[in-house]
């Protein structure tokens, strides 16, 4: 077999494991060097294609990034923008580009919510939210399709809460106050509690953008 044929291949058998890319790559250089004859491991050139071939890979996904993603879906647009509005709407919040893509903080601080766009080419679009303790399990348990543990902060009992699975805003509101919640101090959360249902918007609100696959 020929070392990037196979390379490739396997690299899409491991599609799912991102959050793992490292450990991806070395358990593909292993199946190379013990099943392709011309894949030399120390071979400066081969590491250079071999990374230029992951890169391009994990690239790929579902073909963009968020500004081709805005350009190609005005829907998935203005969702952002809502998403971005709730969560500045919340007492003591900003936002700032972490890691290449739109963070939401408190008091500048602590990280609530992220907005993903396929993240080394995941192929989903995502929100990446704190949570309350134990609901990561349950969420990804009761609707796996939809909740799922992201890479990182995973660890930490954050959700990841798919955008493009045709969820209702009610949905998607909540999962943010309940990750802005998780996060802010006392003095924040008096403010949520004495506002009532400020953060969360009406239940007739249409549904977010479906699946394309």
């Amino acid at each position: 077999m020929i070392a990037q044929t196979a390379y490739l291949q396997w690299l899409e058998e491991d599609r799912n494991n991102r959050c793992k890319q490292r450990q991806t790559t070395m358990r593909i250089h292993k199946r190379l060097m013990e099943e392709c004859e011309d894949y030399d491991a120390f071979n400066p050139l081969v590491q250079r294609d071999v990374k230029r071939l992951r890169d391009q890979r994990y690239e790929e996904g579902i073909g963009m990034d968020r500004e081709t993603l805005f350009q190609t879906s005005p829907e998935h647009e203005e969702l952002f923008h809502r998403i971005r509005s709730l969560c500045l709407s919340f007492p003591g919040t900003s936002e700032r580009d972490s890691h290449g893509a739109p963070a939401f903080f408190i008091d500048g601080k602590k990280s609530f919510a992220y907005y993903l766009v396929n993240h080394h080419g995941d192929g989903r679009i995502a929100l990446w939210c704190s949570a309350p303790p134990g609901m990561q399990s349950v969420l990804t348990a009761s609707n796996p399709d939809r909740y799922f543990v992201p890479p990182y902060v995973g660890r930490h009992g954050w959700i990841g809460f798919r955008l493009d699975r045709g969820a209702e805003w009610s949905e998607i509101a909540g999962v943010l106050q309940d990750a802005y919640l998780s996060k802010a101090p006392k003095k924040y959360r008096k403010l949520i509690a004495g506002s009532g249902e400020v953060a969360l918007a009406k239940t007739n609100q249409p549904r977010t953008p479906a699946s394309q696959d």
